[in-house]
């Protein structure tokens, strides 16, 4: 006759063994088999066996229910559990509860049966039942979501947006340099991964029939990913194991293990409430199950199993990989690149920070100008200025190319623009629109980089300067008078922290005493 293993056999202790004999059992095995003790090849896998027959049997309800397996088994074979000797050839042997049992005069009970599939294999009626199990719609089990919630996918993709409305913020500020372009376009990509990888999911909401999920359903543990299903019968859970982890002494989360008869699985979960309703399902289809057994009562089972008539065929191999994260990602990042690249093109229309000017020259207080039309001495008359007809700089240029406002004129050249230096002219003391060149200066050579109009009462910033020896000349629009300024250099020094660059602004006024000395020139070196 075969004998019957059994937990207590494992441990080498009488099936009436109080609790503190099997404690001192589990003791003396793990002294004498623990693998840090026992250089045996067989160490680890008898630990092992020892650690399970431990749960069951220091578990009131499991001991129970092992007790009860064994007596079913006993009236259905006329097995007769005896010790057995301590051979490794006898600790292979595993406990496994049985998928068929019953007892004398009773007709046999068919306990249900696991499995893993795809979505793609599965019935109308069970991929809707699956489903709807891994989106916590159904009241009879306890649920744990395993992956991102949409809310949560939500408020994770706006933090994105939020950062392209900062960035929206900053190019309406003030003209970025070179090192925050490249700062804030190696910011925009990453959040624009993030934001694609936000997307994705949210397609996966919407289009994948699962969510990830672990249910313990009134005869099943299911477990569900996006697109694949497995589940176990309860009747396999040997012991489920918890750890309550705090911080500053306040809860965290639970980490716990589930332990199947040939299987253990880990999850985790910030709820106690969640890890208690496990337990307490759990609990409860262990009594279905043990219920179910003691009178061969099927139809117990058969109530609340919703799989019996189309059991999942078992299909463990892999999906084929799926390359959707990588696609958000990417998707996500060309997107925000380009958002930053049209805010990088209207941000080179804004001002240069004043802040950050090294080598600024301060204009000196302006004198007091009398901006009132002279009075006639006898008369006491006010007399209207004369204007004079002539527009120079429409001679010069043409009527329809001066702008309205302060910019640069189209088609005249634009040279040296890879430095960092800027000069600002302000025309604000002045009541005559000129025409400004910014002339580079080597020794006897002297040619225009940049050309510009501005308005009476405007200023002009000419930023992107190479550093060299330069020159303002200027003409007046309707006195047609030509002046240019001392010859000034724009620097740039490389230091610690960075790259040290000029920042120089010059003034206008109707009389030659601006911060800089003008002198009239021909209008031929205009």
């Amino acid at each position: 006759m075969t004998k019957l293993r059994t937990h207590y056999d494992n441990l080498k202790v009488s099936r009436d063994a109080p609790d503190f004999v099997i404690r001192a059992a589990y003791k003396t095995l793990t002294q004498k088999y623990h693998p840090d003790k026992n250089p045996s090849a067989d160490a680890a896998r008898i630990m092992q066996l020892i650690n399970r027959s431990y749960a069951v049997l220091s578990d009131p309800e499991l001991r129970t229910e092992h007790d009860a397996w064994i007596r079913a088994q006993e009236a259905n074979a006329g097995h007769r559990p005896e010790p057995a000797p301590a051979s490794a050839q006898e600790d292979r042997e595993r406990t496994e509860t049985p998928h068929r049992t019953h007892s004398p005069g009773k007709r046999p009970v068919v306990f249900p049966v696991g499995g893993s599939a795809p979505a793609s294999s599965l019935s109308v009626n069970v991929l809707k039942v699956v489903s709807d199990r891994s989106r916590g719609r159904c009241g009879d089990q306890a649920h744990l979501a395993l992956g991102p919630t949409v809310s949560g996918t939500f408020a994770r993709a706006s933090i994105s947006i939020v950062w392209l409305l900062i960035l929206y913020g900053l190019a309406m500020d003030s003209r970025w340099t070179v090192d925050a372009k490249m700062w804030l376009g190696g910011a925009s990509a990453l959040f624009g991964i993030y934001f694609g990888a936000q997307l994705y999911k949210l397609h996966l909401f919407r289009n994948r029939p699962f969510r990830p999920s672990l249910n313990i359903t009134p005869l099943y543990v299911v477990e569900t990913t996006w697109d694949r299903v497995s589940y176990w019968p309860i009747s396999l859970v040997r012991g489920i194991q918890a750890i309550n982890h705090h911080r500053n002494g306040g809860y965290t989360h639970t980490g716990f293990d589930l332990e199947f008869s040939d299987d253990e699985r880990g999850y985790v979960t910030n709820c106690r409430h969640t890890y208690a309703s496990i337990v307490n399902s759990l609990n409860g289809a262990r009594e279905r199950y043990l219920v179910a057994e003691q009178h061969g009562n099927q139809a117990i089972l058969d109530s609340v199993d919703e799989l019996k008539d189309s059991q999942l065929p078992d299909a463990p191999g892999h999906l084929p990989k799926r390359y959707g994260f990588l696609t958000g990602w990417l998707g996500g990042c060309l997107a925000f690149l380009l958002v930053f690249f049209i805010l990088a093109l209207l941000n080179q229309e804004q001002p240069a920070d004043k802040t950050r000017s090294t080598y600024a020259v301060a204009p000196p207080s302006p004198p007091e100008y009398q901006s009132q039309p002279p009075i006639a001495e006898k008369t006491k008359v006010p007399l209207e200025p004369a204007r004079p007809p002539t527009d120079h700089i429409a001679d010069r240029i043409g009527a329809d190319r001066i702008p309205e406002r302060p910019a640069y004129i189209r088609g005249e050249p634009m040279v040296r623009t890879d430095g960092l230096s800027s000069v600002t002219v302000d025309n604000a003391r002045t009541s005559d629109d000129v025409l400004v060149k910014l002339v580079a200066v080597n020794g006897a050579r002297a040619w225009p980089a940049r050309t510009f109009f501005i308005p009476a009462g405007r200023q002009f910033t000419v930023e992107d300067i190479s550093p060299g020896t330069y020159e303002i000349r200027y003409m007046d629009r309707y006195s047609g008078a030509v002046s240019k300024s001392e010859a000034f250099t724009l620097e740039e020094t490389e230091t610690a922290d960075g790259t040290e660059y000029s920042n120089m602004t010059l003034t206008l006024y109707k009389v030659a005493n601006g911060n800089m000395h003008m002198q009239s020139i021909d209008p031929s070196e205009f």
